[in-house]
């Protein structure tokens, strides 16, 4: 953690950024599973935006405050998934909790999620253009300078330059506002691939050329022994989908373009888990593995069958 998040004191005064209730120590450090390149890159070559950060709410019919609640998520992209929840997760105390912005490290970690969503930007991505999304309104849940209410649009915070700040990340002109026209494959991608991102039951969704099965299950997964689900499938629905190289986790930087192209070629395989009951333990990295004959609790991230992490923290449900 910075030093400057650690200290009870500074200069003989309380420090405001320290906070007690945290689980992790000044001296524990991120896993590369969390927060390593391997994982950054694999989320700045995500597309289209749900799959790169997270849906709507699910069922989501209009722009009423209603809403914005806990209670009504989204489905969680790679970026929503891992860094940002497995980070409250990490941190612990208030940070795993609904109340995580009571922590000043909350603002740090924001802000490291803004700047990762602005790289994805500059490498040429485009955010949802749904109005149910760009269309909603956080009516007084923000506060100006001077300590009246801002209530913005999703739209109106898309873009950081016209709200006075930037990243130096890379040295990528950022495009104006609205410029960028998504490539006609993501485009077909988006349409195709959005009925899944808003339904509860994936065989619901209708979209031409999508196969849908679903695997219902009421086992329990514990510490020591992992929970297998098997999906029963078509043969010839899987045959033609590949297994895509991950980006190396040892490269800084990454072909966007080439790894975005791949990733919108031939036939994906999308899997959703839905309706985790994680209350027992949300605070907690569940860790997806696929086809792996061997899989047990010491199986490492870097094993080539593992697929991802997510986690919950403060109700943030699934």
């Amino acid at each position: 953690m910075p030093a400057a998040f650690v200290q009870p004191t500074f200069n003989g005064m309380p420090n405001s950024l320290f906070e007690s209730q945290r689980d992790a120590s000044p001296t524990d450090s991120l896993p590369d599973s969390t927060v390593g390149q391997a994982v950054i890159n694999q989320i700045l070559t995500q597309t289209p935006f749900e799959t790169f950060g997270t849906s709507r709410p699910v069922g989501q019919n209009d722009l009423s405050q209603s809403w914005i609640n806990c209670e009504f998520c989204g489905t969680f992209g790679t970026l929503e998934e891992t860094p940002h929840n497995l980070v409250h997760v990490f941190v612990g105390g208030i940070m795993g909790q609904a109340n995580s912005a009571l922590d000043p490290l909350f603002m740090m970690h924001h802000c490291n999620i803004d700047r990762i969503w602005w790289l994805w930007n500059q490498g040429g991505q485009a955010d949802s253009p749904d109005p149910l999304w760009t269309g909603m309104t956080f009516q007084d849940n923000f506060f100006n300078p001077d300590g009246t209410r801002f209530s913005p649009k999703v739209s109106d915070l898309l873009v950081p330059e016209p709200l006075g700040y930037t990243y130096n990340d890379t040295p990528a002109t950022p495009p104006p506002a609205g410029s960028y026209t998504p490539p006609p494959a993501v485009v077909a991608q988006y349409d195709k691939l959005k009925s899944l991102y808003t339904v509860r039951n994936v065989s619901a969704a209708k979209a031409a050329g999508i196969a849908a099965y679903v695997a219902e299950n009421k086992g329990t997964a514990t510490p020591g022994k992992y929970l297998e689900i098997p999906v029963q499938c078509e043969a010839n629905a899987v045959s033609t989908v590949a297994y895509r190289t991950s980006p190396p986790s040892g490269s800084a930087t990454i072909n966007l373009r080439s790894a975005r192209e791949q990733a919108v070629s031939g036939p994906r395989a999308y899997a959703f888990l839905r309706d985790v009951d994680y209350k027992e333990h949300e605070n907690t990295e569940y860790r997806v593995f696929i086809n792996c004959p061997y899989l047990s609790p010491q199986t490492p991230p870097a094993d080539r069958h593992y697929v991802g992490a997510f986690g919950f923290f403060g109700g943030h449900g699934g």
